[in-house]
């Protein structure tokens, strides 16, 4: 924000800011340079040009302490790396006393206590839209690099106070910290996941019958689209290690088909299949031919509704808890429907499923499972 010439100078010398540096004030990073003149990273987002308008500020700020700044085109990039040399962090905040934090703000103009904290963040789903409120309500005297201060303190202060209530900020650190793990310990990171789904399903509203509608919700650095997705499959590969996560995989997909009914067939047919595995993996054999039948029935112009049968009673793919009674004419009659059904440009996997049967064989006369790979 623009320093006003009777300003205190951002210098810290006590004078005028007319008296001081204003002649000093160059470009960002040159000679007589003023770190308070950096913009804040809610100003920072509103600058033309900016790549990621999804991300909200404490994204953005996630990326610089992660030195992750790919996604941002060569000049802004430059920017945020200058405000990461002068600004406030979230680490530096989080290794702050709570009474310190709370000084600061008031410090800072905020007029603060824990009771209007607990008062302001009922309704509110961000900690960082609660900053927003003590920067628009209250005379907050810090500018620049120092507003994010009331953001980052906003976050981490809702951490503390209302562990109970998980903030946008604190599931998004789940997804994070999912990723960070994934390929060392999936099982952690679906655990991470799961805590992640749990604080998020009960906020979706009736009417949010898309991943779309949900940005009320939750807007993180991940795309809910996409992550849900990346979720299922992995419950799939951690199931085959720990069969809690069967369970958890069935649940995650039968609240998910119940919310988001809106979403294109193609997705929900492949939400449906999941679910009728982790179904069989729990035991619940006839629950399971119910899903996939009642699949059939709804998405009959989906290849895949006939698939998923056709597997389920060939076992072309099944491991030891995935699979009805071993019954080739079944899967033979899916494939064959599928085929009178489909036009010929969607035959091609339902063709080559009709050629595996020669080659299935029961369950029972597999060996053990490998570790199930993702695409």
């Amino acid at each position: 924000m623009k320093i006003g010439r009777n300003d205190a100078c951002p210098c810290g010398s006590g004078k005028k800011f007319k008296k001081c540096c204003l002649g000093k004030a160059t470009a960002p990073g040159g000679p007589g340079h003023l770190p308070h003149s950096y913009p804040s990273l809610r100003e920072l987002k509103a600058q033309p040009g900016q790549p990621m308008p999804h991300l909200p500020a404490y994204s953005v700020a996630k990326l610089i302490e992660k030195n992750d700044l790919s996604t941002l085109e060569p000049g802004l990039r430059r920017r945020v790396k200058e405000l990461a040399q002068a600004s406030w962090s979230l680490e530096k905040v989080a290794a702050m006393e709570t009474d310190d934090l709370e000084a600061r703000l008031r410090s800072y103009g905020v007029i603060y206590s824990r009771e209007r904290f607990l008062h302001l963040s009922e309704g509110l789903s961000s900690a960082w839209q609660l900053s927003e409120i003590w920067r628009t309500q209250d005379p907050v005297t810090c500018r620049g690099m120092d507003e994010d201060f009331l953001g980052f303190a906003a976050c981490e202060l809702w951490k503390r106070l209302l562990p109970e209530r998980p903030s946008m900020e604190m599931i998004d650190d789940w997804l994070e910290e999912g990723y960070n793990v994934l390929l060392e310990d999936e099982c952690q990171a679906c655990d991470f996941w799961w805590k992640a789904w749990r604080a998020l399903q009960p906020r979706f509203l009736p009417t949010m019958r898309t991943m779309l509608e949900t940005s009320d919700v939750f807007q993180g650095t991940y795309l809910l689209y996409n992550w849900c997705q990346e979720f299922e499959n992995w419950l799939l590969n951690a199931a085959l290690h720990d069969r809690r996560f069967a369970a958890i995989g069935e649940q995650f997909c039968r609240e998910w088909l119940a919310q988001f009914s809106g979403k294109k067939p193609g997705l929900q047919v492949n939400f449906r299949r999941s679910w009728a595995e982790f179904t069989f993996k729990i035991g619940e054999v006839e629950q399971a031919r119910t899903i996939l039948e009642e699949t059939l029935d709804a998405f009959p112009n989906n290849p895949w509704s006939y698939v998923a049968l056709a597997d389920a009673y060939s076992h072309l793919f099944a491991d030891l808890m995935y699979h009805l009674p071993f019954d080739l004419e079944k899967a033979n009659h899916y494939l064959q429907l599928g085929l009178q059904r489909l036009k010929k440009g969607e035959h091609k996997v339902l063709q080559e499923r009709l050629d595996g049967l020669k080659e299935a064989v029961p369950v029972s006369q597999k060996p053990l499972p490998a570790k199930k790979q993702l695409d």
